[in-house]
């Protein structure tokens, strides 16, 4: 008697709709895919408009190109403008639910400057943080003018006092990302 193998199930078509997705977990792309989604490494119009959708900074621009809070509830500019204290928002969480403290904010600018990365961005938006073409340069393991003062207060210093700075804090390569 010979034995008769047994053909395999017959896949079955399972219908599917967008609107199957939860909206409140579903990224929807609605033109070409852009470049990157890392924030330290966007440099496209398109990716920008996805990073911004997706990362938040301690600032961000409102509709009518106003530096506005967004993670940082606050700001002190001391030191003649050339030192920034930024308190971060209460209860502002990241995608997972775990909290954004000052420590992440320093991790993602170090991440960001940091060689390995190959940011573009960086030294045009952060190069006037103390310390960050150094570290760009691989000639220091941290930026010098980024310090956590406490859970919800980082420290930023400036090489000089610089009207702009708050707007190129704007910018994706600054945004904070969960490490």
């Amino acid at each position: 008697v010979a034995a008769t193998a047994t053909p395999p199930p017959t896949p079955t078509e399972v219908p599917f709709s967008l609107s199957d997705l939860p909206r409140e977990a579903t990224l929807m792309l609605s033109d070409a895919n852009p470049t990157t989604l890392d924030p330290a490494l966007t440099m496209d119009a398109r990716s920008h408009r996805y990073v911004a959708q997706i990362f938040s900074g301690l600032v961000r621009l409102d509709a009518d190109l106003r530096v506005v809070s967004d993670l940082a509830e606050s700001w002190e500019i001391l030191g003649a403008g050339t030192r920034y204290l930024f308190h971060l928002r209460e209860g502002a969480t990241f995608h997972s639910g775990k909290a954004v403290t000052a420590q992440d904010v320093k991790d993602s600018l170090e991440r960001a400057t940091d060689p390995e990365t190959g940011s573009e961005t960086a030294q045009t938006y952060l190069g006037d943080v103390l310390g960050v073409t150094r570290k760009l340069g691989g000639r220091a393991p941290e930026i010098s003018g980024v310090r956590v003062v406490d859970e919800q207060t980082v420290e930023i210093l400036i090489d000089g006092p610089k009207p702009y700075v708050l707007a190129k804090l704007t910018y994706p390569v600054a945004a904070v990302v969960d490490m």
